[in-house]
């Protein structure tokens, strides 16, 4: 996938997280795509959403623990 095809889809991606998630506050990217670094055969894109609304969030109903879990914590 050449990089104009990756723009496109950024570029998508981005209208349906506006269109459907109202308390969208950000969107990032990061890692080898933003540092210029990225390599169509071996590179993923880093995408962070940044929300308010905790109805979107997976783990709503969450009592205790970490905010997240690492391979190494599991």
């Amino acid at each position: 996938m050449d990089l104009s095809n990756i723009e496109r889809e950024i570029n998508t991606l981005t209208e349906v997280l506006v269109k459907t998630v109202p308390s969208l506050l950000e969107i990032r990217l990061f890692g080898s795509y933003y540092n210029g670094n990225w390599n169509p055969e071996r590179s993923d894109i880093d995408i962070f959403v940044l929300k308010t609304d905790e109805n979107y969030s997976a783990n709503k109903y969450r009592r205790a623990g970490p905010l997240y879990t690492t391979l190494e914590s599991k």
